[in-house]
């Protein structure tokens, strides 16, 4: 089976989903090609990156600086007639900037939405519901929503880029992430568009000088962000991250898909700030425990880090990753 993904979108999420799904694909013997116009996309995984695609997983680069009218003919282009098993379209049913919405029509093969939360004024506005009643399986990402009961979809949990028995324990990971023996670990996740890095590095700067004495405080990003180092904390290129979790005792971060059910998933205790998204809804993704105090940062981390066990006394992972039953629902599909 050949999958076409789209996975157009800003950050990282819908590139990370597709290749959780592409990569459990891949090791049923399936392939997936994956359209994304992440600007971090070429850091990962261009002529330089520094990460590796999964097997079975074909990426094609959409640059992220092309404008509406550029991404909607590039799309056109590729998708007017999709010679593949079935095209997935992550998150938005007409496309990111409505460029799917004549195509769709003319698709002689099986269309499946990826759903994720939604934004109900942009559910409203564009009469979302009108399109993803054009779609043959709603696949429910874990995360919720207007569609999650809608009568094609099927449910899944979260889908993640490792499963529970692949993440490394807390001790492999603390070696991995290079922490010091006997100290707390504090990482901080960079994510979402890129001027927001700079503003997750500006907070890792803060707690590595609030927590100098206490604690290793470390910041992860698919890009270098610059003084972090002379303020006592380094920066992470790592991808993907979910599997040396386990060796962190508090993640810092926003609210987005992946941050959030990452974090839950390998039952790392979490703190994040909601950022404003047009589509998505970090705030209702968010639990009241799991909120960043932006007003004094410092403070909310260290009382959250005094309540959470350590790494190495958590509870083992055991989650069910949602690609499955998402693949078993598009092998049903496929017949």
């Amino acid at each position: 089976m050949l999958l076409h993904i789209y996975a157009l979108g800003g950050g990282l999420g819908h590139l990370n989903r597709a290749l959780a799904l592409g990569r459990a694909a891949g090791r049923r013997g399936h392939r997936s090609r994956i359209w994304t116009n992440s600007p971090f996309a070429g850091a990962l995984f261009g002529a330089d990156g520094f990460a590796r695609l999964p097997d079975g997983c074909a990426l094609e680069f959409v640059p992220p600086e092309l404008n509406r009218g550029q991404v909607a003919e590039r799309i056109h282009k590729d998708f007017a007639q999709p010679d593949c098993d079935a095209v997935l379209v992550d998150v938005f049913p007409r496309g990111l900037g409505g460029e799917l919405a004549e195509l769709l029509p003319g698709w002689h093969v099986p269309k499946v939405l990826i759903h994720r939360e939604l934004s109900p004024a942009y559910v409203q506005s564009f009469e979302v519901a009108s399109w993803v009643a054009r779609y043959d399986l709603i696949l429910d990402a874990g995360d919720g929503g207007t569609f999650a009961d809608h009568p094609r979809a099927a449910k899944t949990g979260p889908w993640l880029i490792r499963d529970a028995d692949e993440l490394l324990t807390p001790a492999a990971a603390r070696e991995a992430l290079g922490l010091s023996p006997g100290r707390r670990a504090i990482l901080v996740l960079g994510c979402g568009r890129p001027e927001e890095l700079e503003v997750a590095g500006a907070l890792t700067g803060r707690l590595a000088e609030g927590f100098r004495a206490e604690a290793d405080v470390c910041f992860a990003a698919p890009v270098p962000v610059s003084g972090l180092v002379e303020r006592g904390a380094r920066t992470l290129l790592r991808w993907p991250l979910l599997e040396l979790l386990r060796g962190v005792d508090l993640l810092v971060g926003a609210g987005g898909y992946n941050t959030v059910h990452e974090a839950r998933s390998a039952g790392v205790p979490l703190l994040a700030v909601p950022r404003r998204r047009t589509y998505d809804r970090q705030d209702r993704r968010l639990r009241d425990a799991e909120r960043l105090d932006e007003a004094d940062p410092v403070s909310c981390v260290r009382e959250r880090l005094a309540s959470a066990p350590p790494a190495r006394s958590r509870a083992e992972p055991n989650y069910r990753n949602g690609v499955h039953a998402a693949l078993d629902a598009l092998e049903r599909l496929k017949g």
